[in-house]
């Protein structure tokens, strides 16, 4: 960490192109959300970028996404994410979120 591997890593990760498979329409509208939260084009959200290290977002920030995306998708998501050491707060994770919430409301 001192010598900054973590943080170089983080970079090479960001040059890794994303991935040529067309969005869901949840990460479609979860993209959207991002975009308008963090006043951002939707061009610039990564399916991978960290919702506050790398987009700039706030903890301000944060709790207006979750908001938006509960009242979106007529969900509730736990504002300290998932429990587990995978979750990066990323559009990816997100999407995984809230397709588990809507499978849990179909059951």
């Amino acid at each position: 960490i001192t010598e900054g591997r973590i943080q170089l890593f983080s970079q090479i990760e960001a040059l890794v192109p994303e991935s040529t498979e067309p969005d869901s329409e949840i990460k479609q509208k979860l993209r959207s959300i991002f975009a308008q939260v963090l006043g951002l084009p939707e061009e610039t959200i990564t399916n991978t970028g960290n919702f506050m290290r790398e987009l700039g977002g706030t903890s301000l920030d944060y709790y207006t996404l979750i908001s938006e995306i509960g009242e979106t998708f007529g969900i509730v998501i736990n504002y300290g994410g998932v429990n587990g050491g995978d979750f990066s707060y990323c559009l990816n994770d997100f999407e995984k979120i809230v397709m588990e919430a809507l499978q849990q409301d179909v059951l």
